[in-house]
C-alpha cells in the first residue's frame, strides 16, 4: 500500500505500457513496467503486469486510500510522461 508523499515519474511506451523513470518512497524502481488503461485524478491506481526484474509479473494498486494525483511533464498534455504522487490527506 502506498503512505503519504510517495511519487513516480513514469513514461508512456503506447498501447497501455508504462516505465518508471523515477521513484520515492515506493515500492516502485527505475525500469519497472506496467500496463495500465486509465488514470483518474483522486482515484486508486491499477497497475496491471507490473514487471520488477526477473519477478514475475503482478497486479498492483497505488493510492487505495486517498487515490493518485498527476500532472503531465511537457506542455502539450500529452501522456508521455506523468508525475503521479500520493497525498497525505484525501482532497
Amino acid at each position: 500500500m502506498w503512505q503519504p508523499d510517495r511519487t513516480c515519474d513514469v513514461k508512456y511506451l503506447g498501447e497501455q505500457q508504462f516505465v518508471v523513470v523515477a521513484s520515492e518512497n515506493t515500492q516502485l524502481r527505475e525500469g519497472d513496467t506496467f500496463e495500465c488503461s486509465l488514470i483518474i485524478e483522486g482515484e486508486p491506481l491499477y497497475l496491471d503486469n507490473l514487471k520488477q526484474g526477473e519477478l514475475p509479473a503482478i497486479a498492483y494498486v497505488c493510492g487505495k486510500k486517498t487515490g493518485v494525483f498527476f500532472e503531465y511533464k511537457n506542455s502539450k498534455k500529452q501522456v508521455s510522461f506523468l508525475h503521479i504522487s500520493i497525498l497525505s490527506e484525501p482532497m
